[in-house]
């Protein structure tokens, strides 16, 4: 493990060291770790500037420090730059834009007449001109050019499973859970996996797993709030403590899909957030016969989930804390968490709330995928983790509405608190059910919240 120290240069100018942001030290065995650790570092420490105006935006990056990046204004444009003023570019990635929009290029060439391909064409018939050169091609695959390169071999359990599956549904958030009378197989890493520093669990015990020739992690329960069982928890205690967590994650996907519809709506800016698939899977001792009634006895359960590229987890909620970041990631889960307060009257809550970024291959760009969620109920009904009204009242007052809560037309924080007040003395004016209507939500006060940008 090599401990690399790093500072941040805001130009290439000797002087341009951000003082706010101090040297580091970041401890890595990878250049890949050394890239994401670092990228965690840096992104905590900036802050998303989409909610700011534009004075405000010039006041904060005009300072000395700052100027040379982003208020230098490029030689030759004379009178534009007296006075207050900035240079805005705008990078557009070719290659990207070129498979986007080959078809439409080709048909525009086809198609338009001789005056306009003289004078608005001529660097969209050099593109498209580039699409058949004959010029060799450029890849960044790897094949590991040598034979002392290749991975190592994991030692690994051929298992025999059956499956649980969860949904959820959408109306009332209330969980069905289906197991499988298909006994499946698979390959269980027998070492634990390594995870980055900082991201471990205290809970889980976290081990590759081949299913189908897909790759999955497999989470086993060491610590049911006992302390930690070295060879985990008794199948019952598993079996109880995991379908909490795999409920908890499939009605986190639920309510994520009801925000993103309401974003859709009000027409809200929030960021590109999607949940993790999952399962539970009950390992048996032996390998049993798909026709036989009586099946050997479970071994051990599992939560399983798709295997993401990387393993450092960024935290945007603790059990009992909140971030202070305002980068529009942090402020989409917040307004999130907020959301399905209001929507279930308090009587639910997201808390611990974590994700990895992964690369889509479709769209070709990054997104956070979240995971491992925990939650508050008024009563403590969801075991480890759940604090109750005292998580909920927590959040609830350390949280400041940001330009997504306003936009989504959520309800004031006092509102909140004072429904958690009446649950509190057990005189709550909403109905037994839990999930209220949409006309009987708590209601919206225009005026909430800072007016004043953050």
């Amino acid at each position: 493990m090599f401990t690399i120290q790093y500072e941040l240069h805001m130009s290439t100018t000797p002087k341009s060291v951000d003082s706010s942001f101090s040297k580091r030290c970041v401890v890595r065995d990878s250049l890949n770790g050394l890239r994401e650790g670092i990228l965690k570092d840096l992104n905590a420490h900036w802050v998303d500037d989409d909610a700011l105006t534009i004075r405000q935006w010039y006041n904060k990056n005009a300072k000395a420090e700052m100027r040379s990046a982003y208020i230098a204004i490029p030689t030759g444009m004379g009178k534009a730059t007296k006075g207050t003023s900035f240079a805005v570019e705008i990078f557009v990635d070719m290659d990207l834009y070129l498979v986007r929009t080959r078809e439409e290029e080709e048909s525009e060439l086809q198609t338009v007449g001789q005056k306009r391909k003289a004078s608005g064409t001529r660097g969209a018939s050099k593109r498209a001109k580039s699409l058949t050169s004959h010029a060799p091609l450029e890849s960044c695959f790897d094949n590991g050019s040598t034979i002392n390169s290749l991975p190592l071999v994991k030692p690994a359990t051929t298992i025999y499973f059956t499956r649980i599956i969860c949904t959820v549904d959408a109306n009332t958030s209330a969980p069905s859970l289906s197991e499988a009378d298909t006994v499946e197989a698979g390959l269980l890493e027998r070492d634990e996996l390594e995870v980055a520093s900082g991201s471990e669990g205290r809970t889980k015990k976290l081990y590759g797993i081949i299913i189908e020739g897909q790759q999955y992690v497999a989470k086993k329960l060491v610590n049911a709030g006992e302390g930690l069982v070295e060879g985990g928890v008794p199948v019952a205690t598993a079996l109880k403590c995991l379908t909490t967590d795999i409920v908890c994650l499939m009605r986190l996907r639920s309510f994520m899909d009801q925000f993103y519809a309401r974003a859709r709506e009000y027409g809200a800016e929030v960021a590109n957030l999607r949940v993790s698939d999952g399962f539970l899977i009950k390992v048996f001792e032996t390998k049993p016969n798909n026709a036989e009634v009586n099946r050997p006895s479970v071994q051990a359960v599992y939560l399983v989930e798709p295997r993401r590229a990387s393993t450092v987890a960024f935290k945007f909620t603790g059990t009992m804390s909140i971030s202070s970041n305002r980068d529009k990631r942090t402020q989409t889960v917040l307004a999130f968490i907020h959301y399905v307060l209001q929507i279930t009257a308090c009587k639910y809550m997201f808390a611990d709330m974590q994700g990895s970024l992964e690369i889509l291959a479709d769209q070709q760009q990054s997104v956070m995928v979240l995971f491992d969620p925990m939650t508050h109920t008024p009563e403590k009904l969801l075991g480890l983790g759940d604090h109750g009204l005292a998580g909920i009242q927590k959040f609830i007052e350390f949280h400041q509405c940001s330009t997504i809560c306003r936009r989504l037309q959520l309800c004031r924080n006092e509102r909140l608190a004072s429904t958690c007040k009446h649950l509190q003395r057990g005189q709550a004016t909403v109905r037994d059910n839990p999930y209220i209507d949409q006309e009987d939500e708590l209601e919206y006060d225009q005026n909430h919240g800072s007016d004043k940008e953050e």
